[in-house]
């Protein structure tokens, strides 16, 4: 039997020439959107490892308690892997020479999340944490439904600093401290839906982008029984990132 966690041809993917690629404008900003199915030539056996290893919770622990107030593990169970495999640097590599910006990291980084229904998660009338990160972001949908998996957002209203949920790198308003902000302050301008083994890319520098919450299978009466929605994330850092 293979060592999955030895395994350094476990993330090869297939050819990139099935990459779509599309450029976006949306004002002043233009950036190019990528997209393909089955990214994975082996996407079951990286299911398999990545389910293999418990992740630890994201962002939980006394110095979170006492810093931003975290509800992780209240109204939501979120769990991330930063781990380190003999496969992940050249499949950085890869992804890095189709977006020109170098790796955040050499690490596996995953999302594990999961909810309760309770009225703290107002999943009908609010979004999930709109933000920016530091360069191009690609996903790769591990999750066995199909659903809309990620928003690109354009803010209705940008004067009111009290309204938008600005990024951890500013210092306001972390993800597990606040985590909703109303679906009137914004309007989506790309949606992406998620499959298995599909893989997205955007300049998450350039846009803010959550996760879509559409889909039930991720809420339960307590997020213990809720199905986990499971991608794996890729961050890249832009040298001219505007913020």
């Amino acid at each position: 039997m293979i060592d999955l966690s030895k395994d350094p041809t476990l993330f090869e993917t297939n050819d990139f020439s099935n990459m779509n690629i599309i450029e976006f404008v949306d004002g002043d900003k233009v950036s190019n959107l990528y997209w393909m199915d089955d990214f994975y030539k082996r996407p079951d056996d990286v299911y398999n490892y990545l389910l293999s290893i418990e992740p630890p919770l994201w962002k939980y622990g006394p110095e979170w308690e006492t810093d931003i107030g975290t509800l992780n593990t209240k109204y939501f169970e979120d769990r991330r892997h930063m781990m380190k495999h003999p496969g992940i640097c050249s499949l950085y590599d890869k992804v890095s020479g189709i977006c020109n910006q170098d790796p955040l990291d050499d690490e596996i980084v995953t999302n594990f999340t999961r909810f309760s229904k309770v009225k703290q998660n107002p999943y009908d009338s609010h979004y999930w944490w709109p933000h920016h990160d530091g360069g191009y972001n690609g996903i790769c949908y591990l999750s066995k439904k199909d659903e809309i998996g990620t928003n690109l957002y354009k803010p209705l209203i940008t004067d009111d600093p009290e309204l938008l949920p600005l990024d951890e790198n500013d210092g306001v308003r972390d993800e597990h401290a606040i985590p909703w902000t109303p679906k009137n302050l914004w309007e989506i301008v790309v949606r992406f839906r998620s499959k298995f083994n599909r893989f997205v890319m955007f300049e998450g520098s350039y846009y803010y982008h959550s996760m879509d919450l559409t889909g039930k299978h991720y809420f339960a009466d307590h997020f213990s029984d809720a199905e986990f929605r499971i991608n794996q994330v890729f961050f890249f850092r832009n040298p001219r990132a505007p913020r």
